[in-house]
Order: C-alpha cells, then sequence, then structure tokens
C-alpha cells in the first residue's frame, strides 16, 4: 500500500505531469525518466521505478542514435522530435500515474514545483551534452579519415 491509500495528508511530495512535459522538453528523455521514476519511487512502487530506469536509459540510446543515423537529405524540423518525445512521456505518465497524482492532491498531499522540474530539466541537458559531445567528436572524426 502506497502512503496516498491511507486517507491521511501524505508526507511526500511529487511532480506533476504538466511541468515533466516541459522538463522533458528541455533535459531529453532523461529528465523524463528521472521524474517518472522518482514519482513511483515516492509512491513505493520499486519495480515500476527500475523498469521506468531501464526503458529511459533504452530510449534515450534510440532516440540519440537515431538522430546521428538520419540522413541530411531528409528535413525534419528541430524542434519536432523533443515534442514528440515529451508529448509521449507526458501520455504515458498521466496514463500510469495520473490518478494516483490527482488522488495525492486530493488529500492535501503537495507537489514540487515547475521550477524544480525545470531545473531538473536542465541537469539532465547538460548529463546529455556530456555524453553526447565525445560521441559526437568521435563519430565525425572517424568519418573525417
Amino acid at each position: 500500500m502506497t502512503e496516498i491509500d491511507n486517507n491521511q495528508t501524505p508526507q511526500v511530495k511529487l511532480y506533476k505531469d504538466k511541468w515533466m512535459y516541459a522538463a522533458a522538453f528541455v533535459g531529453g528523455p532523461l529528465a523524463a525518466g528521472y521524474i517518472i521514476a522518482e514519482n513511483f519511487k515516492l509512491l513505493n512502487e520499486r519495480e515500476k521505478y527500475k523498469r521506468t530506469w531501464l526503458i529511459t536509459i533504452l530510449v534515450a540510446v534510440l532516440i540519440f542514435g537515431g538522430i546521428f543515423l538520419i540522413p541530411d537529405s531528409v528535413h525534419i524540423p528541430g524542434y519536432m522530435i523533443p515534442i514528440a518525445y515529451s508529448y509521449t512521456a507526458f501520455g504515458l505518465m498521466k496514463h500510469y500515474q495520473g490518478k494516483q497524482i490527482e488522488e495525492h492532491e486530493n488529500n492535501g498531499g503537495k507537489t514540487y514545483s515547475g521550477w524544480r522540474s525545470f531545473l531538473i530539466g536542465l541537469i539532465a541537458l547538460a548529463i546529455t551534452l556530456a555524453v553526447l559531445f565525445p560521441i559526437a567528436f568521435w563519430v565525425i572524426l572517424v568519418q573525417s579519415h
């Protein structure tokens, strides 16, 4: 049983799906995965927490690996990929946690601010860039030789 089911004011704070969308857009799939996984952890759903991280890492590798494979002749607006994965993550969070978040709030539980989610997005962006820059540099270096 989670703390939310006992009709007392929950002592944990959860992330709201609307803020996760913005964090995901800024910070990529890692930001979305972190927020969704943290909610599962706070809701005492450890298996879903672990599964979310596994899926997040897999999806991040697929998205960023796929971006490198898109030929130059294909023109996709730069904002379309972040919109697609942000909207997908938003829908998944709404589906898997929406009722629990709503119940949490109805029982007087608090949620984290949008600013905290935005900060998570910025941190995830920094981590993503720190990983992708060396890989991109290596790919460019290998292609030039």
